[in-house]
């Protein structure tokens, strides 16, 4: 097998190159394999082999000649990957037939030339060399001659800087960046998609993209593959797509693909570049769900009103006009107490103290409030229940036991194995007697509760005070946690 034995060569004296990559056009008659020419180069001490348009050696320096351990009658008029590059399935001979391929289609290529394969037991390894295949056209523009010769050490320092530099950028920025070359396989990826996706960069170069960030069937994989095969004929592409890391997380990435050409037009490779926006999905997905959830609320809140609207009665409008702002106020408060909770649960003594509006002074008084401080409800049973405590409330008040400065008011809840119950009792007041007719406040009370909770009402007018209870109702709150240890 073949070792470079001396891969570090001078560069003094020689010219860097500088401007855009020039495709010499040189005479082909026999006076260029002169002699002279020939002892032109063997005085270089730098890498230097000739090939002709096919990629066999005319040439090889008295340098390249020393550092690899060949003579010139081993490789002249060899293909340069059989005669510098050993078995052919080695990397350093596939180095050299991409590199000449390039170079037969007009395109300078510079490449690394590892070391060959199999080399002694105990010998050590050493760093790539860096060469460049530089194709020599003639007027025609056909390429008659490559040239391969190592890079000088000062461009070769400024490229593995400009490299690092540029490593350095891609790897602190937010986005995603990974490299695609022409058969679809990943030649680079940046820090953020290797952390984000929990993939060493090592393991992922030379993984087909399409199977590096998600599962390798789905939609989410034919839509990638669809996307570089576009790509990779010169066609933009964004989409969002699905991902799956190997440790199960899901999310969306506003993914990116952007080929990047030759000067003829040739797609050298693609730019892949993506955000993650899964929070920015779930947000948008919220927002949606929220939205949908206040028209439901603000349909069933008109609704409400228009039931309290119609079934008001007064006996003028000024009558009509005051107990409709009283119901709507009770309404209201209700809705203030569920809105500061975010429309989740709420306690039930809160929501009855919040009812009982100009009496709420009263309580520990005239009024007894029994039952337990943590028992929640949900929003909507919120609504109906205090409605109900409204009315009950503004009864009292007008004809019942808070009518008299002697009348008293206990209301008693508990979480029974049937569900909520709830119980409103009167004494001290006039007289009580069943109402001949029944109006919005009656129908509340009783109906709307029972179908608003699924529970049962039972409504008592004895003489000595009014008794109301709701019994097996539903509180629609979530589980309470269970407590800590």
């Amino acid at each position: 097998m073949v070792r470079f034995r001396n891969k570090t060569w001078r560069a003094e004296g020689r010219r860097a190159a500088t401007g855009r990559e020039r495709n010499v056009a040189l005479s082909t008659s026999p006076d260029r394999r002169s002699g002279r020419l020939e002892q032109i180069l063997d005085a270089l001490d730098a890498f230097v082999v000739l090939l002709d348009g096919e990629g066999r050696v005319t040439h090889a320096g008295a340098s390249a000649l020393r550092s690899t351990g060949l003579t010139g009658d081993a490789v002249l008029g060899r293909f340069v990957w059989e005669a510098f590059g050993g078995a052919d399935s080695s990397s350093r001979c596939e180095a050299l037939r991409g590199a000449v391929s390039a170079a037969r289609a007009g395109r300078p290529a510079a490449f690394d030339l590892p070391e060959a394969d199999g080399e002694r037991a105990g010998a050590q390894a050493e760093a790539p060399v860096r060469l460049r295949a530089t194709p020599v056209q003639d007027e025609t523009g056909a390429v008659v001659e490559i040239v391969v010769s190592d890079i000088p050490v000062q461009a070769r320092t400024a490229v593995e800087r400009s490299q690092s530099e540029l490593r350095s950028v891609l790897d602190r920025t937010l986005a995603l960046v990974a490299v695609i070359d022409q058969d679809g396989r990943v030649s680079d990826v940046n820090a953020a998609a290797a952390t984000l996706f929990g993939l060493d960069r090592d393991t992922v170069i030379a993984a087909p993209f399409m199977e590096m960030l998600w599962t390798p069937a789905g939609e989410s994989s034919d839509l990638v593959g669809e996307a570089v095969d576009l790509a990779l004929q010169g066609q933009g592409v964004r989409f969002d797509v699905e991902f799956v890391t190997p440790s199960g997380r899901t999310g969306v990435l506003d993914l990116m693909l952007s080929p990047e050409c030759d000067a003829d037009g040739a797609v050298r490779r693609v730019i892949a570049s993506a955000f993650d926006i899964t929070e920015r999905k779930e947000a948008a997905e919220r927002i949606e769900l929220l939205l949908q959830e206040v028209n439901h609320r603000s349909k069933n809140l008109l609704g409400l009103v228009q039931a309290v609207a119609r079934q008001t009665r007064g006996g003028d409008f000024a009558e009509y006009r005051d107990k409709f702002q009283r119901r709507l106020a009770g309404l209201s408060a209700a809705q203030d107490l569920v809105t500061a909770h975010d429309w989740g649960d709420v306690k039930l003594a809160a929501l009855i103290e919040n009812q009982l509006g100009a009496f709420s002074g009263e309580t520990g008084g005239r009024i007894t409030l029994d039952g337990p401080m943590e028992l929640n409800v949900s929003a909507r049973v919120a609504q109906t229940l205090g409605m109900a405590i409204h009315e009950l409330v503004t009864k009292a008040g007008k004809y019942g036991a808070l009518s008299r400065s002697s009348g008293t008011v206990t209301i008693r809840w508990r979480r029974e194995p049937d569900g909520l119950s709830l119980r409103w009792t009167e004494r001290g007041g006039p007289a009580v007697r069943k109402p001949d007719s029944t109006g919005f406040g009656s129908l509340v009370i009783d109906q709307v509760v029972a179908d608003a909770v699924g529970g049962r009402v039972s409504i008592d007018y004895a003489p000595e005070g009014l008794d109301w209870r709701l019994t097996g109702a539903r509180t629609g709150a979530a589980p309470a946690a269970a407590p800590r240890r």
